[in-house]
């Protein structure tokens, strides 16, 4: 039914009361959503540094062929010593493969899960990954390359700058230059390394 209402006086109060009822039910909402959206924030803040925390020792190592003798560990500490990292084979503290996903190219990925974040960042260092970007076929470990376990929010800024390197090196090689690369540091920045050439014959 319709409301009459006596004088615009009445009018007023009406649709002020009616406007506060509105106000008053969508600040419930916001704040609703709000604590929501906090608590939600803070799950994902403390999810991220669970992941930091058990992801801290471990790095990854790419291109490296299973060892006839599956001895990952004694192949870890070998290519410690190509790249002259001083540790001891207890430094290592597990290692194992995983594998890639179905008909990819791509061989195993090795994990090594150090004893400390120190171990884990001598093989990090970027004085290391240049040595080994230098490292010329026949030596086992031509093509080998380490990065880190990465986080969820990690992978995802990784794969950013993935597609930044592949633009910036295609552009290398589309200018003929064959002895520069960009690689991804451990730090997550863009780097050009300059590639020693392999030897002929």
């Amino acid at each position: 039914s319709n409301l009459i209402f006596k004088d615009p006086t009445e009018f007023k109060s009406a649709v002020n009361d009616e406007f506060d009822t509105a106000l008053g039910q969508a600040k419930i909402v916001l704040k609703a959503e709000s604590d929501t959206a906090l608590e939600q924030a803070k799950s994902e803040l403390k999810a991220e540094a669970r992941d930091v925390a058990s992801r801290r020792k471990n790095f990854f190592i790419q291109g490296l062929d299973p060892p006839a003798d599956n001895d990952e560990k004694a192949l870890v500490m070998k290519l410690a010593q190509e790249v002259n990292i001083d540790i001891g084979i207890n430094d290592i503290k597990r290692t194992f493969r995983i594998r890639p996903q179905p008909g990819s190219s791509a061989k195993h990925l090795l994990k090594v899960e150090c004893g400390s974040e120190d171990t884990k960042d001598k093989f990090l260092d970027q004085t290391v990954r240049s040595k080994l970007f230098s490292l010329v076929s026949p030596n086992q470990f031509h093509g080998v390359m380490v990065f880190m376990d990465k986080t969820k929010q990690e992978r995802k800024d990784y794969r950013i700058l993935s597609v930044e390197k592949k633009k910036k090196n295609d552009n290398l090689t589309s200018r003929g230059i064959t002895d520069e690369k960009y690689v991804i540091t451990k730090y997550m920045s863009l780097v050009k390394l300059k590639i020693k050439q392999e030897s002929e014959g």
